[in-house]
């Protein structure tokens, strides 16, 4: 290790001790780390970034099970394969997000913004899509099997190739959504996991 490197360490964990703040991205910055490009792969399951700019950020394959991301603005993030089981997404603006393969198995999307996301071979069985807006939104491929999705906007929305509950399918009808080869499963089943058949 050269004399730089420890000199560095040392003044960023000064500045850490010295950050009398409990928020993430205040104690990411104050350690030298780029919330918007240093999250991608990291653990971030429990944190708390309720209403949080991480506008454009890059949390590819980021654990966030369970992580609060209410009204968080997460337009044009990266989430490529992250880990969203059971994350507080609540009012998020996720417009263009790239959440492809995104677990998001039992996630609270209530209001939120998907508009324009992809969301290709996401997980979504079981979460609350309550008046969610995802339209032209790219499901295909999706499972929604047992998500709650009252009052969503889906106009224009690619469901091709999704798993979706039976109960939905005169309601996704009325809404224009692309509907090719979609799998109607009958309720009760138990929702499947990506990747199965």
């Amino acid at each position: 290790m050269t004399e730089g490197v420890v000199a560095r360490l040392e003044r960023d964990l000064r500045s850490l001790f010295t950050c009398e703040s409990d928020d993430v991205l205040e104690l990411a910055r104050a350690a030298g780390l780029d919330p918007l490009e240093d999250f991608a792969g990291e653990d971030l399951s429990l944190f708390d970034l309720h209403g949080a700019n991480l506008a454009g950020a890059n949390l590819r394959r980021a654990n966030l099970q369970r992580a609060n991301l209410q009204g968080a603005g997460l337009v044009g993030a990266n989430l490529l394969g992250a880990n969203l089981i059971g994350a507080n997404l609540m009012e998020a603006n996720l417009m263009e997000a790239n959440l492809e393969g995104a677990m998001l198995a039992g996630a609270k999307l209530w209001r939120a913004d998907l508009v324009q996301a992809n969301l290709l071979g996401a997980n979504l069985a079981g979460a609350n899509l309550e008046r969610v807006n995802l339209e032209r939104a790219d499901l295909e491929g999706a499972i929604l099997v047992g998500a709650d999705l009252t009052s969503a906007r889906l106009a224009r929305t690619i469901l091709r190739k999704a798993r979706i509950g039976e109960r939905w399918r005169p309601f996704l009808e009325a809404q224009g959504a692309d509907l090719t080869d979609v799998r109607w499963v009958p309720e009760g089943e138990v929702p499947v996991t990506a990747g199965t058949a």
